[in-house]
């Protein structure tokens, strides 16, 4: 097994590491890149997650005055790449300290990328990576010692040399995926074949390890128009064909795990290129602001 596998794999454990949530209710008090959890425990809870869409800050807090903490910190310390959103609701019989440790929470959440934290009655739950351990460890350790009685403090944080280290390898990962299969469909058909599904899997597998990455995809109808006749309807008919085609992709992918925000249709290239059935993939990193392709296209 490669090193950049083995550094990909704990990425991606580290990142999918989350508590079950029990349902309560959260009122919504600003704009979101990403929607929050969909119920929130009783409270005393906090749910933090950030991810390239930004940073989003979910639970209950003790007072105006906290919430308005919350935001300072979140204003003097993200990224301004990294938008802020908060769905916070006041509650009653919080434990003194609670403000206290959940900025702590942030702060230290703001040295790290793709990650969640969880912090409870009982503790404060962290994973992700950070690409700045020294400054990492001092926010943890802050926290740690800001605990509140029966708490503990469970992380799991990976060192990443850099972003840019980490996007080189999750493109080594898509290229390995990409430049040994093809997806190729058979005449006037849109149903996926094993050999699709394989391609698929990888390109699945990839993504959980990179959750950076957006995957493109163009499908095509089976070729110019002028040879199957019919002229405009034959041309219609293969635009038709080429839509089913990267509907049944779309809803593999999807159904398969990976999130639709992170996937994007591309228009279908022109039917009179070669290899007009084949379907094509250009995965891209938003971290990195470029579209490095991994084309399957001969």
């Amino acid at each position: 097994m490669s090193l950049a596998r083995i550094v990909l794999i704990g990425f991606a454990l580290a990142v999918q590491l989350s508590c079950t949530r029990v349902a309560a209710s959260c009122e919504i008090t600003g704009d979101s890149p990403e929607s929050p959890p969909e119920s929130l425990p009783e409270s005393p809870y906090l749910f933090i997650k950030r991810d390239v869409s930004g940073i989003s800050v979910a639970g209950q807090v003790s007072s105006v005055a906290h919430e308005a903490i919350l935001r300072d910190v979140a204003a003097r310390n993200a990224p301004s790449s990294s938008p802020v959103a908060f769905h916070l609701q006041q509650a009653e019989f919080l434990p003194p300290g609670w403000a206290l440790v959940t900025e702590l929470t942030l702060r230290a959440m703001l040295w790290t990328q793709f990650s969640e934290a969880e912090v409870t009655a009982t503790g404060v739950s962290i994973s992700g990576v950070t690409t700045d351990p020294a400054s990492w460890n001092d926010a943890r350790a802050r926290l740690d010692a800001s605990l509140l009685s029966g708490m503990r403090l469970d992380t799991r944080v990976i060192d990443v040399p850099s972003t840019a280290d980490f996007t080189m390898l999750c493109r080594r990962q898509f290229d390995a995926v990409l430049k040994t299969r093809r997806l190729e469909f058979a005449v006037a058909t849109s149903s996926l074949e094993s050999g699709a599904e394989a391609l698929l899997d990888g390109l699945i597998v990839a993504a959980t390890d990179c959750p950076g990455a957006m995957i493109s995809i163009r499908a095509n109808g089976d070729g110019p128009a002028s040879e199957s006749g019919g002229g405009s309807s034959a041309g219609s008919a293969n635009r038709k064909l080429g839509e089913a085609r990267l509907q049944a992709i779309v809803d593999y992918l999807i159904g398969h795990g990976l999130p639709a925000t992170r996937i994007k249709s591309l228009a279908a290239a022109d039917a009179a290129a070669p290899h007009a059935r084949a379907v094509s993939f250009v995965v891209s990193f938003a971290e990195a602001n470029d579209t490095g392709a991994a084309d399957t296209t001969p």
